[in-house]
């Protein structure tokens, strides 16, 4: 029961992180629709996604490598921090170099100081949080979290709706929200005790190496889920961009859980892959991830309509025909952040660069393809197939390394049922309450029954044992 108990402790934690900040961010869709124009969302969504591609590059993803050697008992916590920041900060120091280059693009240039400081500042948080869950100050970065989300929301009030700052004073809120972050976890987590100016080259050469082929399956990852706006912006322009960042927030609601699973997911595979009985530890955690992710997409299928009215100003509105798409896709993209651990465990980083980059291949064809056709649609279609792809790739390559099956004929039934009423409510249907959206959400929770059963009986056993 340990292993349970420490992956709920660790969930509760960055549950309470990730569903407040989520929350409060998708609560503030409707204040963002109705404050900013369609062409100054998308264009903050854009400025936010070269942040997104440039992160991976220039960090090297080192903050990845910190985490996992910081875990690692038999490694100098000092020298792999060390090491890391010095990374982190000669990436920063690049991109200032950069600025001439960075003047010569259109969107940067006008917005180039707070695009310096909201790359700088979430590149020092992405660190310090990585670093803090390595050396296991869990409790940290859950409050780091809270906080940081109450500031982004405070300050995107005061600079949106009382000095309406438009993009301006969305970024300012970002960059002091990632501030106010870096300071509770630089002081709470006393950082300053692990600055060293010992060297370990065979240590540093190990952590590199490790991190490297993470740098290309960020890439890749990141091509998976960001550079369809930029195609977007290409052939449609940044208003439909607008549109496509609108919708894209009611799947960050499963995106939310999987945030919260992940995270305490991924500190829970290191501890517990090399044990004897860890297969069935993941399977059954397999199993209960599955379908409760199964049972939130159908249920934000069936009221996608009605949560878009109450998220949505009338100029975004048209946004919710497009979030079917993109909520079944990131089912499957949940599941592969169930996979991802597996490999970052064992170590085997090239894997997964080699499924992400296929991915990302994809991902350019099809939106190639599909965008000048269908437009926002075209995107939001080539994001399911993506996520679809390599959620098949490591599902079945997964079984090469890891001694446990995940082979049951009703998830693949139910991720069909999911496609099929997506289809049907974007591109035939005006109302996703129909009678067959219905019926086909009734059919994968009557398939999924015997799961939920199994993980009632679970949670109830949980709860005996934790009043005992």
């Amino acid at each position: 029961m340990g292993r349970f108990k420490t992956l709920a402790s660790n969930t509760i934690i960055f549950g309470i992180t990730n569903f407040t900040s989520k929350l409060l961010v998708f609560f503030m869709l409707p204040f963002y629709t109705a404050v900013l124009s369609k062409e100054e969302f998308g264009t903050a969504d854009l400025l936010v996604t070269i942040v997104g591609l440039l992160h991976p590059v220039l960090s090297l993803s080192i903050s990845q490598g910190v985490m996992r050697y910081a875990l690692d008992k038999s490694k100098d916590t000092k020298t792999v921090f060390s090491f890391g920041f010095k990374i982190i900060t000669l990436g920063s120091l690049v991109l200032i170099v950069s600025i001439p280059l960075l003047l010569r693009i259109e969107i940067l240039s006008e917005y180039l100081l707070l695009f310096l400081l909201l790359f700088i500042t979430q590149n020092y948080q992405s660190f310090f949080s990585l670093f803090a869950r390595g050396i296991n100050k869990v409790k940290l970065v859950g409050v780091s979290g809270v906080v940081s989300s109450f500031v982004v929301v405070l300050s995107n009030i005061l600079l949106l709706f009382v000095f309406h700052f438009g993009v301006n004073g969305y970024l300012w809120s970002m960059v002091i929200s990632h501030l106010s972050a870096i300071l509770i976890l630089f002081y709470g987590g006393g950082v300053q005790a692990f600055f060293t100016r010992k060297k370990d080259v065979v240590l540093s050469k190990e952590i590199t190496y490790y991190s490297l082929p993470l740098i290309p399956n960020s890439l890749s990852w990141w091509i998976n889920h960001s550079a369809n706006r930029l195609i977007l912006n290409h052939f449609c322009g940044v208003a439909d961009v607008g549109l496509y960042s609108a919708a894209s927030k009611m799947p960050s609601i499963i995106d939310t859980f999987r945030g919260i699973f992940v995270q305490a997911w991924q500190l829970s595979t290191i501890n517990e892959y090399d044990k004897d009985d860890s297969s069935a530890f993941f399977k059954s955690m397999y199993r209960a991830y599955n379908v409760l992710i199964i049972y939130l997409c159908c249920v934000l299928l069936l009221l996608s309509q009605v949560i878009a009215k109450v998220l949505y100003s009338s100029a975004f509105f048209d946004a919710w025909i497009y979030t079917p798409f993109l909520l079944v896709g990131v089912v499957f993209g949940s599941l592969i952040a169930y996979y991802s651990p597996f490999y970052l465990a064992h170590k085997k980083t090239k894997i997964l660069f080699f499924s992400t980059f296929s991915g990302a291949i994809i991902t350019i064809i099809f939106n190639i393809l599909l965008v000048p056709k269908f437009g926002i649609m075209g995107a939001a279609m080539t994001s399911l197939i993506s996520n679809l792809l390599i959620y098949l790739w490591l599902h079945i390559d997964s079984r090469k390394y890891f001694d446990y099956k995940i082979n049951n004929i009703s998830y693949y039934i139910s991720y069909i049922l999911l496609i099929v009423q997506a289809i049907f409510i974007s591109l035939f249907s005006k109302s996703p309450l129909g009678i067959i959206s219905i019926l086909l959400s009734f059919v994968v929770v009557l398939i999924n029954m015997k799961d939920t059963k199994i993980i009632i009986r679970a949670l109830i056993g949980i709860f005996k044992y934790r009043n005992k």
